[in-house]
């Protein structure tokens, strides 16, 4: 059964699509620390702290997890942001969107961020708002 991901609501609602029948299966999720990825036949469940960033690809959005595991789903990155309403994460560019706890050096000159040990992400924002959001 092939899914696509209609609308990501990481705290209380989500929606999937199959395509074969078209059937709307509503899946109600008491979980706020929890974000739900609907991939191929699986959901897979994680924790907002494995969530390194995420990456707007036109109307998709990629998902790169601490453990190396990426996903893409079929929603823009601002409506992602709308949905996700969480502290944590901080909006750097037009194109990426990051977990603050995994921001582990800034390049001022570069204009680059070290997530994690292996993304250098490139920044719009001024560094001044980027460290009053990392310690907020």
């Amino acid at each position: 059964m092939a899914l696509r991901f209609a609308r990501p609501l990481s705290f209380c609602t989500f929606i999937l699509v199959t395509r074969s029948n078209n059937v709307i299966i509503t899946i109600l999720a008491l979980m706020p620390e929890k974000f739900l990825i609907p991939h191929r036949d699986q959901i897979y469940v994680v924790d907002y702290s494995s969530i390194l960033f995420f990456k707007s690809d036109d109307c998709y959005s990629h998902i790169h997890l601490n453990d190396g595991r990426e996903f893409v789903l079929v929603t823009s990155l601002v409506k992602l942001e709308k949905e996700i309403n969480h502290q944590r994460f901080i909006r750097i560019s037009q194109s990426f969107l990051v977990n603050g706890d995994f921001i582990t050096s800034i390049d001022r000159k570069k204009k680059f961020l070290l997530i994690g040990d292996r993304y250098n992400l490139p920044f719009t924002i001024p560094i001044k708002k980027l460290v009053e959001l990392m310690v907020t």
